[in-house]
């Protein structure tokens, strides 16, 4: 490894951890919300799309619309049950709020820890890459799909499992977005360039059951992933470096 720093980028584990969340995925069934006739089918904002079908209609809520001038925005235990609202500020689509966050069950859950780091991100990033090439056969390790390779990594398993493990830094990526990145106060935004911000994706109500430990026969939702008090993202991040399967 050379002169590179030790990798201590995660927290250590707790079994009282407060889970956090970048972005969680339902579908609202057509009696469970009203939506504004002039309201376009499918729309895409900063924090938000969705998409009306027969199904009812599909949600991809992001922590941005939860972001302020100092804060980059994660849903969180303490803020999860004000996503309705947020909806209807942003669109004037009425949800049914105990369904939205009891009831609805999850498509998509991406679970996330922010790391701010002493010394360049990019030793960082090399080193896990180094160790995660090597730890074991299960999985494979690729530059990061909205990054360039200096900014993150993308972990998936071999197997078709629809799971991720995303680690990249925070500062470029919100520079993709004008609307985000400008309501950021300029000396917040280069803190951020210090961030390393550790994703773990989940589209698989198997996997969301064993890693938020709810119970066999119950579908996942968004009040039972926050029940969740154990750090999943570290967990997870551990088993993958010491070669264990994803």
């Amino acid at each position: 490894m050379g002169d590179k720093p030790k990798m201590t980028i995660v927290n250590e584990n707790t079994n009282n951890w407060n889970l956090k969340s970048d972005m969680c995925s339902v579908v609202i069934p057509q009696d469970k919300y009203y939506m504004p006739k002039d309201l376009d089918c499918t729309q895409r904002i900063i924090g938000l799309t969705f998409q009306k079908n027969a199904n009812g209609l599909k949600l991809n809520v992001s922590g941005k619309v939860f972001a302020t001038p100092t804060n980059l925005g994660l849903i969180t235990a303490e803020n999860y049950l004000q996503i309705p609202e947020k909806i209807y500020n942003l669109t004037g689509i009425e949800i049914d709020e105990k369904y939205a966050v009891n009831e609805a069950e999850l498509c998509r859950f991406d679970v996330a820890e922010d790391n701010i780091v002493e010394e360049h991100p990019q030793y960082y990033i090399s080193e896990l890459n180094e160790v995660l090439k090597r730890s074991t056969d299960k999985f494979s390790v690729y530059k990061h799909k909205n990054t360039t390779y200096d900014n993150g990594l993308s972990v998936k398993p071999k197997s078709r499992e629809k799971i991720t493990f995303d680690i990249y830094v925070k500062g470029p990526e919100i520079r993709r977005y004008k609307d985000y990145y400008n309501q950021f106060d300029f000396d917040f935004l280069q803190r951020t360039n210090k961030i390393i911000r550790c994703e773990y994706q989940i589209a698989n109500q198997a996997r969301m059951r064993k890693e938020f430990d709810i119970p066999q026969g119950i579908k996942p939702t968004i009040s039972g992933a926050f029940a969740c008090r154990r750090n999943v993202v570290s967990d997870m991040l551990n088993n993958l470096i010491n070669g264990g399967k994803f």
